[in-house]
């Protein structure tokens, strides 16, 4: 009789510690069942159903990006521009499909800055007023998580004066039908 009360006692322990998780500090978890977000707990310790439900960790503070993008400007130059953003990430919310914040927010912003570098000529992407600043700087981002853009930083402008998609002329000086200087029609 004792050894079935210790060994339900050590299962019971196993179940509970198999339940249980906790968030870490600026985070909160999210209870997802079959990739839906089922509940979203206020505290820090969340039970959850092991094998039926599972969670994921969520921001609750500011979170910083670092985004490069490479593209091409209106006037035809390829440039790459970094930016650093701190957005603050909407509450999940219950009964939505479950994405990755940040991942999903580092997309749209991708997306955004490409777009603000093809509408632009490459002397206005650093204006204040008119230039890939006013696209993004206080905007609101939408998609599967949003957020609210709330300090954004052009880092760097980088123009390519060689460009990958363009035909280089500096690949050597090209052949004559009949020159064979491969290695191998060497007799």
């Amino acid at each position: 009789m004792s050894a079935v009360v210790v060994v339900g006692a050590v299962l019971l322990g196993l179940l509970f510690a198999a339940s249980v998780r906790l968030a870490g500090p600026g985070e909160r978890l999210v209870v997802l069942r079959r990739c839906r977000i089922r509940r979203v707990p206020l505290g820090r310790m969340v039970l959850v159903l092991p094998g039926i439900e599972e969670t994921r960790r969520w921001p609750t503070e500011p979170v910083e990006l670092l985004v490069g993008v490479r593209a091409e400007t209106r006037d035809g130059a390829d440039v790459r521009v970094l930016v650093t953003l701190v957005l603050d990430v909407d509450p999940p919310r219950p009964g939505t499909a479950y994405v990755a914040p940040v991942r999903a927010l580092r997309a749209v912003v991708e997306r955004k800055l490409i777009a603000a570098v093809r509408e632009r000529d490459l002397d206005r992407l650093v204006d204040r007023d008119g230039g890939v600043r006013a696209v993004l700087d206080g905007s609101r981002l939408g998609g599967p998580a949003g957020g609210v853009v709330d300090r954004f930083v052009l880092d760097a402008v980088e123009v390519l004066l060689i460009s990958a998609s363009r035909p280089s002329r500096a690949a050597g000086p090209a052949r004559a039908a009949g020159d064979e200087t491969d290695a191998g029609s060497r007799r």
